[in-house]
């Protein structure tokens, strides 16, 4: 049951996406987490041995019972890393460069060679796009993530990055994220970034059910710290990536253009951290971006359960394609009065759902997490 594809949005209510000229607009909802791409998610700091696992097939099902027909297909670009509350630790597997040595990398394992590629990553991408699409499902390849970079507990938010320099033996060694994720990058910085971009491209652009995102949670406008819900406050640096997500947009479909794909639709999603008075969703409403994810105004608590977009999402005015996502505002939330709202409003909104971390032993909802 592939869908139909690839989306383009429709020209009689671009608050859509439609099928080539069919005129029949198609509604995208669904549920996704952190590990539906890599392995590696756990509860506490410790790695431990072998990375814990998602049963794709058995999430699959999970979304097709659940009659869901889009998921967000995280990109984890650390190996090893927090979330904000150390209560999940994320040591992502595999990666798209080979461990190859020689040398050991931050976390005792054979470093990076970044010249090459890891063909286990991207057979691994491939076919969990493929599969998706048997159910009927779309799925956003996340191209990648800037959360980690900003916003997971320091010092791993950069030492359990490969281009953090113990880690690789190209001699690529970033500080911080505003040198991999803000204009200008370093030559060999960009040139890195362009051929894994080429190649996952070339891995999945000739599926109709593919569309892109840039980037998860990628630093906006400048801010010296942020404060996330529940009062755990990070430091910078931090600066704006606008203008690096949208030299991504343009790369994707430049090279999609002359290796002759389909063009696929290209998405941006909140940025953060904002500084006081900051429209974090300016730059993704007048950006090039074929549809967006929004998140909360409110620069001190960028995930806040009481955000508007979750308790009074405004209405879509059809300036972009809106996938609504819990994971921007209320992450761990989301009801049907949320869901009902969204779409009356002329979103598509889709659900972070820490329930599913492991889909075959869901959390209990009474603990708080979505199931």
């Amino acid at each position: 049951m592939n869908p139909p594809g690839p989306l383009v949005i429709s020209p009689n209510n671009p608050r859509y996406f439609t099928v080539g000229g069919t005129g029949q607009a198609v509604y995208l909802t669904g549920s996704h987490i952190w590990n539906n791409l890599h392995d590696g998610v756990g509860a506490g700091l410790a790695c431990g041995g072998a990375p814990e696992t998602n049963d794709y097939a058995a999430y699959l099902d999970f979304l097709e019972e659940h009659g869901h027909n889009f998921i967000r297909l995280w990109r984890w670009e650390h190996f090893r890393s927090q979330s904000p509350a150390r209560d999940f630790h994320l040591c992502m597997t595999p990666q798209p460069w080979p461990r190859t040595g020689p040398g050991a990398a931050e976390d005792g394992k054979p470093k990076f060679n970044l010249s090459v590629f890891d063909p286990a990553y991207f057979d691994r991408l491939r076919f969990r796009v493929t599969e998706a699409a048997k159910r009927g499902i779309y799925v956003s390849v996340m191209l990648f993530d800037g959360w980690g970079l900003h916003l997971s507990p320091a010092p791993d938010n950069i030492r359990g990055h490969p281009f953090f320099a113990a880690n690789n033996i190209n001699g690529i060694g970033i500080g911080s994220g505003v040198d991999y994720q803000i204009l200008p990058l370093r030559p060999a910085v960009r040139q890195i970034q362009k051929a894994y971009l080429r190649r996952v491209i070339d891995t999945v652009g000739d599926l109709p059910n593919v569309l892109y995102e840039v980037s998860n949670e990628t630093s906006g406008v400048d801010a010296g710290s942020v404060e996330l819900h529940g009062g755990v406050r990070l430091p910078g640096p931090f600066g704006d990536s606008t203008k690096w997500q949208y030299w991504v947009i343009g790369f994707v479909r430049d090279y999609e253009r002359e290796q002759g794909y389909d063009q696929h639709p290209v998405g941006m999603t909140m940025q953060v951290p904002v500084a006081e008075q900051a429209k974090v969703n300016e730059p993704l409403l007048a950006g090039p971006a074929d549809w967006i994810s929004p998140g909360s105004e409110d620069p001190a608590h960028p995930a806040d359960p009481q955000s508007p977009w979750f308790t009074d999402p405004p209405a879509n005015d059809g300036t972009k394609v809106i996938l609504t996502d819990t994971d921007h505002y209320a992450p761990g939330a989301g009801d049907a009065l949320w869901a009902w709202k969204s779409f009356t409003r002329g979103h598509n909104p889709i659900l972070m759902d820490y329930g599913i971390i492991d889909v075959v032993h869901p959390l209990d909802p009474s603990t708080g997490a979505a199931v």
